[in-house]
């Protein structure tokens, strides 16, 4: 059957625009405003550890989609049932200060709204990825997911911002007044983007009533260059959750930045992002997954060292780090995304990419304790002996360390489906990155 250009072209759109007010909606759910408000109510160190990592805690549930999905049930339903209760509970936190209760009380519904938010966010997301890898055509989808990640990203960058900014200007006396309005309109959009995904068009993927997710999960690990990616991705997100969590932490509450001020680096790192992601979309589909994974990877890898000096008093380093980090996680979360959609064979990839997404998440939540723990004993402010580090800086040099090591476990993904190291480090000489470039050339040309 032919394909209607016209009508993909109408339905891509529909997708982007439904993208944009979910954006909208996590920006604020899983933002500054939230973390603030866990602060606010007395969380610690484990908690904070814990809150952070309940994305990727829950990401197991996303073998419930995998297992429908081959088992002939259709997207649409699975997408309004698990977003509604994902967006819509977040009607809990905006009323939350309005209730005669406790700090600790409060705490706790607000750990019940992240708890159930992401158990059905997780389904969710696989059958989304699962949906997208069906009916995004792969001759332009490196491109579309970076032109949709443009959008999306200054939608989320206008969202952060304004509900930062607008807790800020009505002051610790309005908070209450503030956290309605700002978690109120995150539910607004939320809605609405669940209605625009009723609207989504229905996958090409035929019913296989037979599948197992037994089966399914045999025939994606099967995949030798699949499972070598899992084992990299795995690897690298215990890394990211070791200091991942303890980053807002830290500003709030050792630098002592405002909500707008963080969010101000939130729109320099979203900036970046959108003026990085039509390069690193056509850098993807040109030079391959491996190869993006690795050079980002060790690249992104110093930015936990960067924060790990920084202090009350010398914070400058964060804003060219900003600049830096956008554009290089802009690389590595569009690439983490679309390898396994290339390395997985069609009838085993929503089991791949559930795969992908569990053990990744839970290798994210082991290091997000891992680090709470370490920073707890410590005290996340608090200095060893000679004043440096922290438990949160300390926490960022391990990271730091981990990310690093774990980045070059990505070369080991097949050389044969996979481009090498060594073009792509000299594509980024040529456009204008050539000190870094010239130091990664050297660094890789061993191991490519």
């Amino acid at each position: 059957m032919a394909l209607d250009r016209g009508q993909l072209r109408s339905d891509l759109v529909l997708c982007t625009w439904e993208g944009c007010l979910a954006q909208f909606h996590l920006s604020i759910a899983a933002g500054v405003v939230f973390t603030g408000f866990a602060i606010k109510l007395g969380a610690d160190e484990l908690m904070l550890g814990l809150l952070g990592s309940l994305p990727f805690l829950f990401r197991p549930l996303q073998l419930v989609s995998a297992y429908l999905i081959s088992k002939g049930v259709r997207h649409r339903p699975i997408f309004v049932w698990t977003s509604a209760l994902h967006r819509i509970v977040w009607v809990v936190p905006a009323v939350l200060l309005f209730l005669p209760l406790d700090s600790d009380s409060r705490l706790m519904l607000l750990l019940f709204t992240a708890v159930v938010s992401y158990a059905f966010g997780a389904p969710l997301e696989n059958a989304w990825v699962s949906w997208s890898a069906d009916f995004v055509p792969v001759t332009i989808r490196g491109r579309y997911f970076g032109n949709r990640s443009i959008f999306t990203g200054a939608t989320g960058l206008a969202a952060g911002l304004g509900a930062a900014g607008l807790v800020d200007l009505l002051g610790e006396g309005n908070l209450a007044l503030g956290h309605i309005i700002v978690f109120g309109a995150a539910v607004a959009a939320g809605s609405v983007s669940v209605y625009l995904l009723s609207k989504y068009p229905p996958s090409p993927r035929p019913n296989r009533n037979e599948f197992s997710i037994f089966q399914g999960l045999r025939d994606a690990v099967d995949n030798d260059n699949l499972r070598r990616f899992l084992f990299a991705v795995v690897c690298w997100n215990f890394a990211l959750g070791v200091g991942g969590p303890f980053f807002l932490p830290h500003a709030l509450n050792y630098l002592g930045f405002s909500y707008t001020t963080i969010q101000a680096y939130g729109v320099i790192v979203t900036v970046a992002v959108l003026v990085t992601n039509r390069f690193w979309g056509r850098a993807l589909d040109r030079f391959g997954a491996r190869a993006v994974l690795t050079t980002c990877g060790v690249v992104l890898g110093l930015f936990p060292l960067v924060w790990s000096t920084t202090g009350p008093g010398f914070s400058w380093p964060v804003w060219p780090e900003a600049v830096l980090s956008g554009a290089f996680w802009s690389a590595m979360n569009l690439t983490v995304f679309a390898a396994p959609l290339a390395i997985a064979a069609k009838k085993s990839r929503p089991y791949a990419i559930a795969l992908v997404g569990v053990l990744s998440g839970l290798a994210y939540f082991g290091g997000s304790m891992t680090g709470g723990a370490v920073a707890k004993v410590i005290g996340g402010t608090a200095p060893l002996p000679g004043g440096w580090p922290t438990g949160y800086q300390l926490v960022f040099v391990i990271s730091g360390v981990l990310r690093m090591a774990s980045a070059f476990l990505f070369l080991r993904m097949s050389k044969r489906t996979e481009s090498y190291v060594q073009p792509l480090v000299s594509h980024l000489g040529d456009t204008g990155f050539k000190r870094p470039a010239h130091w990664l050339r050297g660094l890789f040309r061993q191991n490519s």
